[in-house]
């Protein structure tokens, strides 16, 4: 049946909602509420508060306005119990429902333009409908509210006006306020003018909102705030919160996720992620509506299992976590069947938890799971120093001499490098390569023979013990024995002549091996070859020239003085774990963590070199964290794995040493 076209014709704005509009008609047309409407124009009142298609294409026959449009601003109930306003889906959490908001001097102003019309004039902006929106953003102050507990005169504002006796005239004073970044946001996703956040835009605004109010409340006030008495400029400005750590991301929800997770619960040793996180943890876990949040459910796990000690086999919202990703100190020391308090003092030494940290809760810093369980296992396998002279062979003082010059290095870094017969954790797999090292550089014999002398009175005003060893790790000392085939640094026989030949060479101007360049820098063989090559760039290290050097056993050789040079501009990472008496890990990280890249790229060279000029004002703020140190170098990165007599092996490349060293 054709209808005729209600006149004169009353215009439809874009901003006004499609039920609203048709109320606007009643009144104008007919001088009745919505509901008489309704029946007056054989609309049933169900389709009207539910916008349904038969409601939009009456509408449209009276009103003279495309059906499209009507749909377009219509707001609709779905078969999922869900409403749809401008093609946006909205869960009736994110409507306003048993109340109206409106803007007394946006009323003022329809009235003002259509005079005469009286409460026909009135339009109910869909705005205002949107639990996020709490200000107009016209006019810059807070909306108003009035109950509407009838669904459909929830539409009619006229009709909610009589019903609680109030007069929008006497509420046109409202507070100002401006409109927060999440009422934007919504607000300019349904008109359609801007495009938001890429990662917000790929869900659907209930969503969106839900999720930047419940983490914006947890940011704003921790893990127990009263969200029940929340008001909707509550909610407003917990989602403005929320908001501007959603927009930058997943990556910015993960970090400000596990910045809370060190201050939160810190007084119980036993404190989880259900403490931490509080109702947020809570709504995840047993949410309805669950599958709306598996993105940022998501976000929130991965923030759990990298961020507390999550065994694998547990279940962390609704997922089995597979493998552990982190371990506490209770959680590696139960493991492990140590104490926590020495495990605890370990991590420290080793920068896997700050100095600055106290003993309140162990579980509350974390590192990584197979770092820690790495550490332990070597730290087990290991003797302390008063025990290496039994391992290698040799004195209490050679053993000492050893861990000073850096030839064997304690698995946690020694407190201000001291070296005395109980400390440190002397891994005996690396003892081991250390003597495989050193015992591969010998020839066996069986008995003595003259000018041949041990360690002790090859060193006696000479030489060092330290020294000696680099030497015949360099190369240097060729034809050196081992009496009998016994694997013991005491069974060691050194040329004399040639001990006090290399001694000439002694001085600031004293050339060194490529291998024994890498252990005084702490990187790998195969990067010093590199740094003194012309290859981008290059040479860096500039080696001893051949004129030099052409009575010396070997082809390439670098002398103190450039090493020193070096020292003055550049720092590798294993230089800069020696003086913060930190583990290399620890300081990448930190490094990483302040922006500072390395000088040259690590996957050329091989190692990570910084310049001495962008890490000298960390390295200082961090000593003055910590006692003042002297170290030297007993605090390098693992030492060099040399193959026996290097200069002869046919895989020795251009310096005649071979890149299998490694540090």
């Amino acid at each position: 049946m054709t209808r005729n076209v209600l006149t004169p014709h009353l215009p439809f704005h874009d901003d006004e909602v499609s039920q609203g509009y048709f109320a606007r008609n009643g009144y104008y047309h007919a001088g009745v509420s919505a509901g008489k409407f309704c029946r007056y124009s054989h609309i049933h009142r169900v389709d009207f508060r539910s916008g349904s298609d038969a409601f939009c294409d009456a509408a449209a026959l009276l009103t003279g306005i495309p059906q499209e449009k009507l749909q377009l601003n219509s707001l609709r109930l779905e078969a999922d119990g869900s409403h749809c306003l401008r093609g946006e889906s909205l869960a009736v959490e994110v409507l306003r429902r048993t109340f109206v908001k409106f803007c007394p001097q946006c009323l003022h102003d329809d009235l003002e333009t259509h005079s005469g019309m009286v409460d026909g004039a009135l339009r109910l902006r869909w705005t205002w409908l949107l639990q996020p929106v709490v200000v107009c953003p016209i006019h810059s102050v807070l909306l108003k509210e009035v109950p509407a507990s009838d669904p459909v005169n929830a539409f009619d504002l006229g009709r909610l006006f009589a019903q609680n006796g109030i007069r929008y005239e006497d509420a046109l004073i409202s507070p100002e306020a401006k409109p927060g970044a999440l009422q934007n946001y919504v607000v300019n996703r349904m008109s359609k003018q801007a495009v938001g956040p890429k990662w917000l835009d790929e869900q659907g605004i209930w969503p969106c909102v839900k999720l930047c109010q419940m983490l914006g409340a947890l940011l704003d006030r921790g893990p127990e705030p009263m969200i029940r008495g929340y008001t909707d400029e509550d909610w407003a400005n917990a989602g403005d919160i929320g908001f501007h750590v959603c927009s930058e991301g997943p990556e910015a929800i993960f970090d400000s996720l596990a910045e809370m997770r060190v201050s939160a619960g810190r007084s119980s040793g036993r404190a989880g992620p259900q403490a931490t996180y509080g109702f947020l943890f809570n709504w995840l876990n047993y949410s309805a509506r669950g599958d709306d949040f598996n993105r940022f459910r998501d976000i929130v796990r991965e923030a759990i299992v990298q961020n507390f000690a999550i065994g694998a086999g547990e279940t962390v919202l609704g997922q089995e976590i597979v493998t552990r990703r982190v371990h506490s100190v209770n959680s590696l020391a139960a493991k492990a069947g140590v104490s926590r308090f020495r495990l605890y003092r370990l991590m420290r030494k080793m920068g896997a938890i700050p100095v600055t940290d106290d003993q309140a809760a162990f579980n509350q810093q974390v590192f990584p799971a197979d770092e820690g369980e790495r550490l332990i296992a070597r730290i087990q396998n290991s003797v302390p120093l008063n025990k290496v002279r039994h391992v290698l062979g040799c004195t209490k003082t050679h053993a000492e001499q050893l861990a000073k010059h850096g030839l064997i290095s304690s698995v946690v870094p020694i407190a201000n490098d001291e070296v005395g017969v109980t400390q440190g954790y002397f891994n005996l797999e690396d003892l081991g390569e250390f003597a495989s090292m050193v015992f591969g550089s010998t020839c066996s014999t069986e008995t003595e023979a003259d000018g041949f002398v041990d360690l002790t009175v090859a060193a006696k005003g000479r030489s060092s013990t330290a020294e000696i060893l680099h030497w015949l790790l360099d190369g240097k000392l060729p034809g050196t024995r081992l009496i009998g085939g016994v694997k013991r640094l005491d069974q060691l026989r050194f040329d004399l002549d040639q001990i006090k030949e290399l001694t000439k060479y002694k001085g600031h101007s004293e050339l060194h091996r490529l291998t024994k360049v890498a252990l005084m820098l702490g990187i790998k063989l195969s990067a010093v070859k590199k740094l003194i090559s012309k290859k981008n760039g290059g040479p860096w290290l500039s080696p001893a020239s051949a004129e030099v050097t052409k009575t010396l056993r070997g082809g390439a050789y670098v002398s103190s003085v450039e090493i020193v040079k070096f020292q003055s501009e550049y720092l590798p990472v294993a230089l800069i774990a020696r003086q913060l008496g930190s583990h290399a890990s620890a300081i990448r990280s930190m490094l990483s963590a302040h922006g500072i890249s390395p000088q040259f790229d690590p996957a050329w060279l091989g190692a990570r070199i910084y310049r001495r000029d962008d890490v000298s004002e960390l390295i200082s703020k961090h000593q003055q964290l910590r006692p003042a140190k002297t170290h030297q170098s007993n605090s390098a990165e693992p030492i060099a794995a040399a193959k026996a007599d290097i200069s002869k092996s046919p895989e020795n490349a251009e310096f005649c040493e071979s890149d299998d060293v490694t540090l």
